[in-house]
């Protein structure tokens, strides 16, 4: 710091008489500045400055008491240069730390300074060496990297120094690590150097997976009883799914501070779940589940339903879910292409499983058979059926069936072949007999309804009998039928009934009689029934020989005498005809 001179040129000095000079801002008459300046001529004076800062700064002359105008021209002092500012290694958030700037040009102690940096003022600044030195408090802040400006004079005198920088947020502590999907919990985080109140943080949950969201701010502190707090909802934050968030808080100058892994949202939880309409195993029926943490609209695409037996527990994952709605709490898929009864349900939300409850089950419907062709059977090779219906799976789900008399529909099973997924198989038949048979299909453990009677294994044809001629009591031949359509061998008793003339019933014997034997085409009675079948004659009705071979078409046209009639019931006539 040194004086200044300054030649001030003019008119009208004079050349005696008590001459003073001010310099300063005109609309600041604090900062006038009074000298004494000697007359060098009658138009110019010599004038010597003491130490200043600042500028611009206009001029005027009184000589006797008479003063000049303001003038045009202006002067300025050289503008201050910051060449360090020393604080501790950062200012804490929470301001009042001393700053001591060293430079030049700063004017004398007396000289009015400000210091800024970045959008804060500091309070209680002050020259403490003449020109060279300033001391000033720090305020409230955050931010780092901030340019320090001194500010001398008025207007501002400014020259950029050094970089003040705040200390960055740290975090210690949450109240909670795990929320909700579905409604807003308060969260508090407990740390150090966050910022003033009238500078909130910003407060964001980040996963690479699963997006982003920003939690909203209630109220934040910054350093009650050396801890800072920041209270936050997660009200922004609904309908996100998943573990693994990284939390950061974000300072409202850009400073971050990370903690990685430190939220989760709850394990999702199912509470219903309602498979609508028919319940078809071809899909395609509204599946409506409800339950919490489920996600939101912009979850979905990580939010996955599956059901199964224990065996195959992600055996079908149901398809095109959403939330009603946007609805949180429900979810609406399609079901998929399945089969079985009392499947158990599980969701899976991004990484996070819920547990398969044992009592909710998803169910497919039972099948159920429409129409079974042909309906005439063939009692001594397999025939092949059509059964249309509903609910029969596809290929690959073992569809099966028996069928039988209203008195036993599990006599026979047999294995079927999807031919029109869900609605069309064929099956084969088993050798067998009977009328007003049942048809039942069970798929995955499922047994459908029992089709109506009207199935039926063919008649017996009766198409000739040996020997020819006698048939009397002292005869010996084994009368041997042929035909077709007996029945197979096993589980099947066949009746050789005589009707006489007057149409008394005799029972000569059945195949289930030692004796007796018969194969699909052809029955064997043995001799011995003929004595008890004379035995029981009366005059009428005595037979004494078989008068011709019957012929199917005969068999069907009399109804006489001799019958032969499988434990079905149906029964096609021999005829044996008395002389």
């Amino acid at each position: 710091m040194g004086f200044t001179f300054v030649i001030v040129n003019g008119t009208w000095f004079g050349t005696s008489g008590e001459v003073s000079v001010d310099y300063g801002d005109p609309d600041d008459p604090p900062s006038w500045v009074t000298l004494s300046c000697p007359l060098i001529n009658s138009y110019q004076l010599n004038c010597t400055l003491p130490g200043g800062a600042g500028g611009p700064h206009q001029w005027r002359v009184t000589v006797s008491g008479a003063t000049s105008q303001w003038s045009n021209a202006t002067t300025v002092f050289n503008p201050p240069q910051v060449q360090s500012v020393t604080i501790p290694s950062r200012l804490s958030t929470l301001g009042s730390e001393s700053m001591i700037i060293t430079g030049s040009s700063f004017g004398p102690t007396s000289t009015t300074v400000n210091l800024t940096y970045g959008q804060f003022q500091a309070i209680g600044c002050s020259v403490t060496l003449a020109d060279t030195q300033i001391i000033c408090t720090s305020v409230p802040g955050t931010g780092e990297n901030l340019i320090a400006t001194v500010h001398v004079g008025r207007p501002a005198q400014t020259n950029n120094g050094n970089f003040v920088s705040y200390f960055g947020p740290e975090i210690n502590g949450l109240s909670v690590s795990s929320i909700g999907s579905d409604s807003a919990t308060s969260v508090i985080i407990s740390g150090s150097y966050f910022g003033p109140s009238w500078l909130p943080p910003v407060i964001m949950l980040n996963h690479s997976t699963y997006g982003n969201c920003e939690f909203a701010t209630q109220s934040h502190n910054d350093g009650v009883s050396g801890i800072a707090t920041i209270q936050v909802s997660s009200s922004t934050c609904l309908g996100m799914v998943g573990t693994g968030y990284n939390l950061t808080v974000k300072t409202a100058n850009g400073q971050t501070k990370t903690v990685s892994n430190a939220f989760n949202f709850s394990i999702p939880t199912l509470s219903s779940a309602v498979l609508g309409g028919t319940q078809s195993t071809a899909g395609g029926d509204t599946l409506l589940i409800s339950g919490a943490n489920l996600g939101g609209d912009a979850a979905i695409d990580f939010l996955s339903i599956f059901y199964g037996p224990e065996s195959d527990g992600a055996k079908y994952q149901a398809l095109n879910c959403f939330h009603p709605s946007s609805v949180t709490t429900l979810v609406s898929c399609q079901s998929p292409p399945g089969v079985g009864e009392g499947l158990k349900i599980y969701a899976v939300a991004a990484d996070q499983r819920s547990t398969t409850s044992t009592s909710l089950i998803v169910s497919y419907g039972k099948p159920s058979i429409t129409s079974v062709s042909p309906s005439e059977l063939s009692t001594n090779a397999s025939t092949v059926i059509t059964v249309t219906g509903s609910n029969f799976g596809s290929k690959t789900d073992g569809a099966t069936y028996t069928y039988g008399p209203a008195s036993n529909t599990s006599r026979y099973t047999g294995v079927c072949n999807v031919t029109a997924n869900h609605i069309e198989l064929t099956c084969t038949t088993a050798p067998g007999i009977g009328i007003g048979l049942s048809f039942l299909v069970t798929v995955a453990s499922q047994t459908g309804n029992i089709s109506l009677p009207d199935s039926q294994y063919r008649r017996p044809v009766l198409a000739s009998y040996e020997p020819q001629g006698s048939f009397a009591a002292t005869a010996a031949p084994d009368l041997a039928v042929a035909g077709q359509d007996f029945g197979p061998s096993k589980d099947n008793t066949i009746l050789a009934t005589y009707y006489q003339h007057i149409c008394q019933e005799v029972d000569m014997g059945s195949t289930g009689t030692s004796g007796y034997s018969h194969t699909s085409g052809s029955v064997e009675i043995p001799s011995s029934s003929k004595d008890d079948l004379l035995a029981s004659q009366t005059s009428d009705g005595d037979i004494t020989y078989i008068s011709r071979e019957i012929t199917s078409e005969e068999s069907k046209t009399f109804s006489h005498n001799l019958s032969i009639d499988t434990s079905n019931s149906m029964v096609t006539k021999l005829y044996l005809f008395s002389r």
